[in-house]
């Protein structure tokens, strides 16, 4: 488990808005490593990530059920490597760039997006995808989380996204009028999409 490492999981472990990229697993799972247990991913990116032993870059587990939904698995070596899987756990509008994972026509070896680590606002650093990528609208709106890994809201089209961003979403921004005005007046903005809305003002006067 380059990125997480998991023994004994909880069932009601889940992970939601996360990007694990550009770790390396000595064993199997560059991205993530899970045994025994039970955990659900939703709306998580996992991006050149590898195994030194080739047993799932992105994702391996032995004896666990890990559900699956609007996930993205592109990884340097196999994304995915299930040993003794128990039960049937979701799998819902995932993508891989191969076919280990088994997701099914047109949703296994898909082109891989482009994966740029970065600030792209929020508190993490994030990967986010371009117009064209294949993650943009391919997701469910079932389980898909309101916001994305940035605070940005979800969905931006017609659907949510696959992976932890949501593309042509704007994060949310607070502005506050230099210290110099603050003695007087104080108006904070904050966007949630395309056009900053006002959602409060207070205006406070100082004796002479």
């Amino acid at each position: 488990g380059g990125g997480l490492y998991l023994t004994n999981p909880l069932p009601s472990s889940k992970l939601v808005n996360v990007t694990l990229a550009s770790n390396v697993g000595s064993l199997g799972g560059g991205g993530m490593y899970v045994a025994n247990g039970a955990i659900d991913l939703t709306n998580v990116t996992f991006a050149n990530n590898q195994s030194a032993a080739n047993a799932g870059g992105g994702i391996a587990s032995f004896n666990s059920s890990v559900g699956l939904r609007n996930v993205l698995l592109a990884n340097f070596n196999d994304d995915c490597y299930f040993l003794s899987p128990v039960g049937t756990p979701v799998n819902e509008s995932n993508l891989s760039t191969d076919a280990t994972c088994s997701f099914g026509p047109a949703r296994d070896n898909v082109t891989s997006p482009r994966l740029v680590l970065t600030d792209n606002g929020g508190p993490t650093q994030t990967i986010l995808f371009d117009a064209d990528s294949p993650t943009v609208d391919a997701g469910t709106l079932t389980g898909c989380p309101p916001t994305d890994q940035r605070g940005a809201p979800r969905p931006f089209g017609a659907s949510c996204e696959v992976g932890a961003t949501e593309f042509g979403a704007v994060v949310p921004t607070t502005t506050t009028l230099p210290s110099a005005c603050r003695n007087r007046s104080k108006m904070i903005f904050r966007s949630s999409g395309r056009i900053p809305t006002p959602v409060s003002s207070t205006l406070t006067q100082t004796p002479p």
